[in-house]
């Protein structure tokens, strides 16, 4: 689904190597709304079918009991760049 694709893929802007970061993105974003209870939505926008990007909040707990640590390694698996 183009809800779990990567900004990247998304985008267009640059080609994905393999499909391991993939993965990990999609991954991260399931995790993120399993502990959120918030589902990602396709929108339209111009007759383009487009997710807007994710921002992990990263000093509010995404659930009661959760530690914030976990908002790091979300934000990071859905960074737009990778190496943060």
């Amino acid at each position: 689904s183009p809800a779990y694709h990567p900004p990247e893929l998304r985008l267009r802007v640059a080609a994905v190597e393999g499909g391991a970061l993939v993965d990990q993105y999609a991954l991260a974003l399931i995790a993120y709304e399993l502990l959120t209870g918030e589902r990602r939505e396709l929108r339209l926008g111009s007759g383009v079918t487009f997710v807007e990007a994710l921002e992990v909040p990263l000093h509010r707990e995404l659930r009661p009991g959760v530690p914030t640590r976990v908002n790091e390694v979300l934000a990071r698996a859905t960074s737009f760049d990778p190496s943060l």
